[in-house]
């Protein structure tokens, strides 16, 4: 038996990997909601698949198999993290993978509408709207920190206020494109 195992295929992995990208995103995002790593995460489990991708079986489905790595990588991330006040129990976010992964085994391939829609309308936020949903949503902070921290001007009730018209013209934004999409 060869010691050396053969060399990966490159060309392969990067296809395969490609295919299945939009499905590790997905289930990152339902395992860290508002992540704005999301892309650390992804590279670290491309990292990780391509030091094992010699032991892939080809004859098994890719999906299943990169979706564990998108798995552990954003429960690694979330270890490294540390931030237990608003975190749901290693529990809930087993169960919160187990079905993401289930329903992205029998995803046929498209991220649904809604998401691409969503993405679509942040693209058009300014950096100074996006930085202030990150700081709610993706750092989990309270909008009376972020108002305390004088890196937005405003007081807490009018972040309160800019936060509602956010959410309204996100929401109006997603359902005019999910209409055109219909």
């Amino acid at each position: 038996m060869d010691p050396h195992p053969p060399a990966p295929d490159g060309a392969l992995f990067a296809r395969l990997l490609i295919t299945h990208e939009r499905q590790m995103r997905t289930l990152v995002r339902s395992m860290i909601p508002g992540c704005r790593d999301v892309d650390e995460i992804i590279q670290d489990a491309s990292v990780a698949m391509w030091k094992k991708f010699h032991e892939y079986d080809a004859h098994r489905p890719f999906g299943p198999w990169a979706l564990t790595f998108a798995r552990f990588q954003s429960l690694a991330y979330l270890e490294r993290r540390k931030r237990t006040a608003a975190r749901l129990s290693d529990e809930s976010l087993e169960k919160i993978a187990d079905c993401a992964a289930s329903d992205a085994r029998s995803w046929d391939g498209r991220e649904s509408d809604r998401q691409v829609a969503l993405d679509e309308c942040m693209a058009k936020l300014t950096p100074k709207e996006t930085r202030l949903l990150g700081r709610r949503y993706g750092d989990g902070l309270t909008v009376t920190e972020i108002a305390e921290s004088g890196e937005f001007r405003g007081s807490r009730e009018a972040l309160y206020k800019t936060y509602a018209r956010l959410s309204r013209r996100l929401l109006d934004c997603v359902r005019l494109k999910g209409d055109s999409i219909n």
